[in-house]
């Protein structure tokens, strides 16, 4: 881009996360080496971390590229159905992903034990914690208040970041079963805290990312954003379609 384009469009800062789901490692390097200025933070999704043969040189690769990385939160949450969060701790200890995420989407955990969890590991890594559930049904009976409390608690537990869920196909969380955002739960979360720049909202779609830059601004922090769609979401940011054209 030229420094004469770079000084008419405004200035982005809100981090990208985007989600890795199992690709393989040469077109993991690509989309990386290719994207590389717009890509804040790679989550390996669900357990893949445990399967996927090349996640070390996948590590090592976003290490030369001063990419962070993070495990999904379904890993956690696995290891805790299984009374092993030591094994995971060591897991992570060994690895040494950039955040460790918390949360409790599939598997309920009381406040008292997330709380302590969240304790627990950011003792060793800075903490993203997760709020609300995968089962739309389910996250639609936590009202904005107790979406609000679930997130103070988790900041005031010592989470560095804490997400809202919309899982990678925009239902559940934050969205109806039918995709549909949840937008007084929205506008509730982001009149409340008076910064969003520790508050990250998953949004693996256009839709989703439209909404969310038009409503709390293009420095907004987005994840779950799909892995060979980074460039889109940038074009959303800089107000280059049409979506956000007249409001950047």
């Amino acid at each position: 881009m030229s420094n004469l384009l770079n000084k008419t469009l405004p200035v982005v800062v809100g981090k990208n996360f985007i989600l890795d789901s199992g690709y393989p490692i040469n077109y993991f390097k690509d989309v990386i080496s290719s994207h590389k200025p717009y890509i804040n933070s790679v989550k390996f999704g669900w357990g893949i971390a445990i399967v996927d043969t090349n996640l070390q040189s996948k590590i090592d690769f976003l290490r030369e590229n001063s990419i962070s990385f993070h495990f999904g939160g379904s890993l956690f949450e696995k290891f805790y159905y299984l009374s092993k969060l030591d094994i995971f701790l060591d897991f992570c200890l060994e690895y040494k992903p950039s955040f460790v995420e918390i949360s409790d989407g599939t598997i309920p955990i009381s406040r008292e034990d997330k709380t302590k969890a969240i304790k627990m590991f950011s003792s060793y890594f800075p903490v993203l914690s997760e709020v609300g559930r995968k089962d739309p049904n389910l996250s639609e009976l936590l009202s904005p208040e107790k979406w609000i409390y679930n997130i103070n608690q988790d900041f005031d537990a010592g989470a560095t970041y804490v997400i809202t869920e919309a899982r990678e196909n925009g239902v559940g969380g934050v969205c109806r079963s039918n995709g549909d955002l949840r937008l007084g739960l929205i506008e509730e979360i982001a009149d409340h805290f008076s910064s969003i720049e520790n508050l990250i909202f998953e949004a693996p779609t256009t839709e989703l990312q439209k909404y969310f830059i038009l409503k709390l601004g293009n420095n907004v922090n987005l994840a779950n954003v799909k892995f060979d769609s980074i460039l889109n979401l940038i074009t959303l940011r800089s107000g280059l379609r049409s979506d956000t054209l007249l409001s950047f």
